[in-house]
């Protein structure tokens, strides 16, 4: 398998991140990557990660690029790899920088800059030189974590049994039932008692959630809830107060759309009549000014351009003439 992968990355075609020109940038060396724990980027749905310097006079930087599946998996590669100490940018929805180096989320792809970070007219060359570019909204479940005592940078998201097995190996696979649809969001907390880890498990339906929290109950030293479709699973710590705490801060907010049948809407006949006169009324003021300005063109013609006056003929039938005489 390691053979197998080694030969995706190695592959030409899959070489297929970084552009030989970015802007004025030449692009002075390319290298394939290949990562470890490969289980999880499989999860993940990796394609391709590449590093390449590029160079334009004294300007040098680096850019590394790692193409997954779709945006979920980009923010759960952006959390897992993120480096630590860097500040919160607006690059986009999801970024870090430090000083000269850049590191953010741009639909499937994690992109890091070191060195020198492009302005935002370079940046959006690059973004539609992007192969297999796929856009789409990120994951809503990490704005459930509650933000009191949570350790920075201990954010993993969750895509199937590797990644759960990787960050928190004292959940299994079989009580998430990843086969369902779910994904997770887990994240470590300091309680009085020592760290303890928070996993908040996402399900399409409320009936799933429902049926996987008594799995979650059967475990040993875990503290669950569930809230519509999630369900909140404090892990270790030994501090039984803390956990229930913890756990009340974790609410499911439903977002409720109204669809409602509406009957269709009969005619009014007094807005029909109203209608037609006011149709009649503007007819007759047209028909009226449509005369006015034709009458004006004669008199003017008439006047100035010295049109001849027409006879006014009249067509007579004569009648009377051929009238035939009544009986006496």
């Amino acid at each position: 398998m390691a053979a197998a992968w080694a030969c995706l990355l190695a592959s030409p075609a899959a070489a297929a991140i970084w552009p030989g020109q970015w802007w004025s940038f030449k692009r002075t060396s390319l290298e394939q990557l290949t990562p470890g724990d490969q289980s999880v980027w499989r999860e993940y749905g990796l394609k391709e990660a590449e590093k390449a310097t590029y160079e334009d006079g004294a300007v040098k930087f680096t850019a590394t690029g790692w193409r997954v599946n779709d945006t979920t998996a980009a923010m759960a590669v952006f959390q897992w790899q993120r480096p630590q100490g860097w500040k919160k940018s607006g690059l986009t929805e999801l970024a870090l920088e430090n000083g000269p180096n850049a590191y953010f989320v741009f639909g499937n792809y994690v992109i890091r800059l070191e060195g020198y970070i492009p302005d935002e007219e370079k940046r959006q060359i690059l973004f539609v030189q992007l192969p297999r570019l796929e856009r789409g909204p990120l994951p809503t479940l990490p704005g459930y974590l509650p933000g009191s005592g949570l350790s920075p940078y201990s954010e993993r998201y969750i895509l199937g049994p590797a990644s759960l097995e990787h960050f928190e190996p004292r959940l299994p696979p079989s009580a998430a039932a990843f086969h369902m649809g779910a994904e997770a969001q887990i994240a470590q907390y300091q309680s009085p008692k020592g760290p303890v880890t928070l996993a908040l498990f996402s399900y399409p339906t409320p009936a799933m959630a429902k049926k996987q929290v008594l799995e979650f109950g059967k475990l040993g030293g875990v503290l669950v809830k569930r809230t519509g479709p999630m369900i909140a699973v404090v892990v270790g710590g030994g501090d039984a107060d803390f956990a229930e705490r913890l756990l009340a801060q974790v609410n499911y907010r439903a977002q409720v759309s109204w669809d409602e049948q509406t009957k269709p809407v009969e005619p009014n006949m007094g807005d029909v009549i109203l209608t037609a006169f006011k149709f009649a009324g503007l007819l007759m003021v047209f028909t009226l000014l449509l005369g006015g300005v034709l009458a004006g063109v004669k008199l003017f013609g008439r006047r100035y351009l010295g049109w001849e006056k027409e006879g006014e003929a009249m067509l007579t039938l004569h009648l009377d003439d051929h009238r035939s005489p009544r009986p006496d």
